[in-house]
């Protein structure tokens, strides 16, 4: 027995240098990917001539005088892409943060209201509230209680550094964090694993089809830009593997993905090209080498397309703009070579008319 509880000691701590190993690695190798202005340049161009449209009005977004010009000007690329290291808080200050009250708790983390200098923010840790951690302590399969915290704070340090290494204006932006241990006191002054995001209203798509037609679409237009990004992100092709609306806020009028827990760049494996098919529906997806080759964008448009643009544009303009709308978007998902970037032009150009 003696040797049993030393040797689970022994895994428990391995585990938890592999989570801090692992994260310092990633951050390093985000620092240095960000600091280099030849791979800053290098990626914002790609970006820049693949995405030939403007959200707004459906015009050229760059010219090809502009793309020089970032060439030659490495220290100041002004895209959705650019990082920001700017970030308010850290473990020197994340303790000044006055937590007002709980906003809520999910699988991995719980989130609170917090205030700092006046400004509202929104603080997630993980506590004995959340499902993952409540599970694995009614199983009592632990060697000690602390052992259970372990796979939650693993999830919401992912979340972390993936809002360090993506960046869109449709994904809420992370304003700081502290990194001290392994302790869940579920304090501020001495929590060990603390994000500080943005802080946003939960997105209800049924509520939201009060806004104007025209705010609806503009942000079906913008999560559709959000899409191509993740098809072509620094990450390589992203998908939401399980993908509800309540893991979006509403920031400023903007629509934004604000939990990533469930966000990853492994495409599906597969035996059959059967195993390929979204939702019980086949859109041509092959089975090569045991991997449903190129599934990550078109899971994302089917299912973004089920629980957010089919709702929120349900009604607010005329038949024949709705019309032509649902048949942009249903083209658009259900051919297999089509692209979040060609249904987004589509409905740019819709929008344009219904401005006109």
């Amino acid at each position: 027995m003696h040797f049993r509880l030393k040797y689970r000691g022994f895994l428990t701590f391995c585990g938890i240098a592999t989570l801090y190993i692992y994260y310092s690695m990633v951050q390093l190798t985000a620092d240095v990917y960000y600091d280099d202005p030849y791979l800053q340049v290098k990626r914002n161009v790609v970006r820049d001539t693949r995405t030939n449209s403007t959200i707004n009005n459906g015009t050229n977004s760059t010219s090809d005088s502009t793309i020089v010009r970032k060439s030659l000007s490495p220290i100041k690329i002004e895209n959705c892409t650019t990082s920001q290291h700017e970030e308010t808080f850290s473990c020197s200050n994340i303790s000044n943060i006055k937590i007002l009250k709980s906003l809520g708790h999910g699988v991995t983390k719980e989130v609170f209201l917090g205030v700092y200098d006046g400004e509202e923010v929104a603080v997630k840790m993980v506590t004995s509230k959340v499902q993952d951690v409540r599970k694995c302590l009614q199983r009592k399969k632990y060697w000690k209680e602390q052992d259970c915290y372990l796979l939650a704070n693993y999830k919401l340090l992912k979340e972390m550094l993936f809002m360090q290494q993506l960046h869109h204006p449709n994904i809420l932006k992370r304003i700081g964090y502290c990194v001290r241990n392994e302790k869940t006191s579920g304090h501020v002054d001495d929590h060990g694993v603390i994000s500080v995001a943005e802080l946003g209203s939960q997105f209800n798509p049924g509520k939201y089809k009060r806004t104007s037609w025209e705010q609806r679409m503009t942000t079906t237009i913008e999560l559709l830009d959000l899409l191509d990004y993740f098809a072509h992100s620094p990450l390589g092709s992203l998908m939401m593997t399980d993908m509800k609306h309540t893991q979006f806020l509403v920031v400023n009028n903007r629509v934004k993905l604000g939990d990533m827990d469930d966000v990853t760049n492994e495409e599906q494996k597969c035996k059959t090209e059967k195993e390929c098919y979204i939702d019980k529906i086949d859109y041509g997806i092959q089975c090569v080498n045991g991997i449903c080759k190129e599934i990550n964008a078109k899971f994302n448009l089917h299912f973004f397309n089920s629980k957010i643009f089919s709702l929120i544009l349900q009604s607010g303009t005329s038949a024949s703009i709705a019309d032509e709308t649902r048949r942009a978007l249903r083209h658009g998902i259900k051919h297999p070579n089509s692209t979040a970037l060609e249904i987004k032009q589509s409905l740019q150009q819709i929008l344009l008319k219904y401005k006109s």
